[in-house]
């Protein structure tokens, strides 16, 4: 995945330190979102709502980075589990 410099390495080795590290996922979806890594911002995303299904952020990160690369079927089937 390309780089989005030092932080998002922190919140990578955060997010790896801590199996529950909510926070440290969002960040890192969104820092790689931002910078234009929709592959690399999915996982963080997808860990980050399953730890908290409630999060408006994870989901709508996850279905972002899902239609950047252009999976837009499976973002489409995760939204409506949430409607």
């Amino acid at each position: 995945s390309k780089k989005v410099g030092p932080l998002a390495d922190v919140l990578a080795a955060m997010a790896a330190a801590d199996p529950d590290e909510f926070t440290a996922r969002v960040r890192l979806a969104r820092l790689r979102l931002d910078g234009g890594d929709a592959a690399g911002a999915e996982r963080p995303a997808r860990e980050a709502l399953r730890l908290d299904l409630s999060s408006a952020e994870a989901r709508q990160l996850l279905l972002a980075a899902l239609r950047a690369q252009g999976k837009g079927d499976e973002a489409d089937r995760i939204a409506r589990r949430f409607e």
